[in-house]
């Protein structure tokens, strides 16, 4: 943002009737924006509000302490701090030091001698001291003037604590709260990839050698393009009644473990499903001959003739020569097309797309963009299949060997494979409720 569009929108007579601003104050805000360009001023009655700091629609500033008398931390907050958006911290720029907002909570550091760590650590060239101690007074005079107004992710930048403080008897900061502990980095300028990638590397050496660290976590921005939300019945609308199958177990649990957050577990999951139902595959021409064996009137005055038939329909199946990719193949394609079909047109713009991966892994088009349901019941199920195998692959494997590229555990990446988690939801539904048949 330009500073002659900053001063225009700062300008005092902007807020006449609402906020009235000295030139000092007109000032302090044009700093503060400058260095955090996403946040949005608003005047209102006799406050001013900046919504969004971090970037995040949770939280609002309220400004009406800004005056004459307000603590110079205040001041110094507005004239050289920056609330980067990727982290849940305060970048002091006078200091070159990255303030990470932690806790006040005792219980979180009691016995684990944090408030006394301090180490350094180099990483492409660079040494870095990184240190808790208590947090600065920038941080404290910000959280009293922070508001929260809406859900979170990220406890708040994780001035929840902070904010009960301020409200505790003083029995409870005795016993539950500590003087509000910070991590600090230095020799930090800006925050860039190649502090982000720091931050990474930081993150692993403090686990590897202190397994309860706390961890700098790193807020991604999410870019994937948007979707429908799964349709609500598999059918038209609930049934009445249900006859239900006695189902396997361990299936049972891969199921119950999808309703979580994870999108990479939940895939991972349903695919585990379908693939273990595909281990017991058998055609329909085998199973028609061992259902036809087992149903003859005579099946137990000669059951060892009946178990000699049913080994040779078995050993002559070509079942018994797939391997387990068709096994799995053919399980998917035994599945109801039209079932899939309902959430494959319910996306149609995603699954008529393809699809790139952070990490390199490019999905291609499950579909045309013209494609009708004949068009799909024509295909058959295979591409449903492949496209199946290979995100498993590159979600599990770490490298899927043909296409190249790996599905990493980004924000963006979650929200880019929900669309596949409600297809592969529906699969594997279809394939449990009627494994026993199978």
């Amino acid at each position: 943002m330009s500073g002659e569009k900053m001063e225009k929108e700062l300008k005092e007579d902007e807020f006449s009737g609402h906020t009235k601003l000295t030139g000092e104050q007109n000032a302090l805000l044009y700093l503060f924006s400058l260095n955090n360009d996403y946040i949005k001023f608003d005047p209102v009655e006799e406050e001013l509000l900046a919504f969004k700091p971090w970037n995040d629609s949770a939280l609002q500033i309220e400004l009406h302490q800004l005056s004459e008398e307000s603590p110079p931390a205040v001041k110094e907050l507005m004239e050289h701090c920056v609330l980067p958006p990727k982290l849940t911290a305060i970048l002091h720029l006078d200091k070159n030091e990255l303030e990470i907002i932690y806790t006040s909570f005792k219980k979180a550091v009691l016995g684990a001698n944090l408030s006394t760590r301090s180490f350094e650590i180099t990483h492409n060239g660079i040494t870095r001291v990184c240190r808790f101690s208590p947090a600065s007074q920038r941080l404290i005079e910000l959280s009293r003037l922070v508001d929260f107004v809406g859900p979170t992710d990220n406890n708040y930048r994780n001035l929840f604590s902070f904010k009960l403080m301020d409200l505790a008897s003083e029995e409870d900061l005795e016993t539950i709260f500590i003087s509000p502990l910070s991590f600090y980095i230095s020799n930090v300028s800006a925050i860039n990839d190649e502090l982000i990638a720091f931050i990474r590397t930081l993150n692993f050496y403090m686990s590897y050698f202190d397994h309860s660290t706390p961890r700098v976590m790193v807020h991604e921005e999410v870019t994937a393009k948007g979707y429908n939300d799964q349709g609500r019945y598999r059918h038209e609308s609930f049934p009445d009644t249900i006859d239900a199958e006695e189902l396997d177990v361990a299936l049972l649990t891969y199921w119950d473990e999808t309703f979580t957050d994870n999108n990479f577990l939940r895939f991972i999951y349903l695919f585990r499903i379908v693939e273990n139902v595909s281990m017991s595959y058998a055609s329909d021409t085998l199973r028609s001959k061992v259902k036809h064996l087992v149903s003859r009137p005579d099946v137990r005055a000669k059951k060892s003739e009946i178990i000699d038939l049913i080994c040779e329909a078995v050993n002559s199946s070509d079942t018994k020569v797939l391997d387990d990719f068709l096994k799995f193949e053919r399980t998917v394609g035994s599945i109801s097309e039209t079932v899939l079909w309902q959430e494959i047109d319910n996306n149609r713009d995603y699954f008529s797309s393809a699809q790139h991966f952070d990490g390199g892994y490019t999905l291609p088009a499950l579909i045309g963009k013209n494609d009708t349901i004949d068009d799909f019941i024509a295909k058959g199920l295979s591409p449903v299949s492949r496209s199946m195998r290979d995100i498993r692959n590159a979600l599990a494997h770490g490298k899927d060997l043909i296409k190249g590229g790996v599905i990493l555990p980004t924000a963006n990446n979650s929200m880019l494979l929900q669309p596949w988690v409600y297809l592969a939801q529906l699969a594997a539904g279809e394939v449990l409720a009627h494994s026993k048949s199978r």
